[in-house]
């Protein structure tokens, strides 16, 4: 589900913003904070379980919703 959630949230993000490269650029950073998220996880020695298993998707909204608040602000 993956790739099907990212392509919709890429969709929403384009729609709200109307600017393909801010668009990459939000969905970008979202995704870098996902990534670094996951790595402290790995480095610290945590495994994913049940709980933590919703942090990768929960982080990817959250950062591209702010990013999109973010650059609407710039934008006006």
């Amino acid at each position: 589900f993956a790739p099907l959630a990212a392509a919709m949230l890429v969709l929403l993000c384009w729609m709200c913003l109307r600017s393909f490269p801010a668009t990459l650029c939000v969905f970008g950073l979202a995704l870098l904070g996902v990534a670094i998220t996951l790595a402290t996880m790995h480095y610290v020695g945590d495994k994913l379980d049940a709980p933590l298993i919703v942090l990768p998707p929960l982080l990817l909204i959250l950062g591209t919703s702010s990013g999109i608040h973010l650059a609407n602000y710039y934008f006006d």
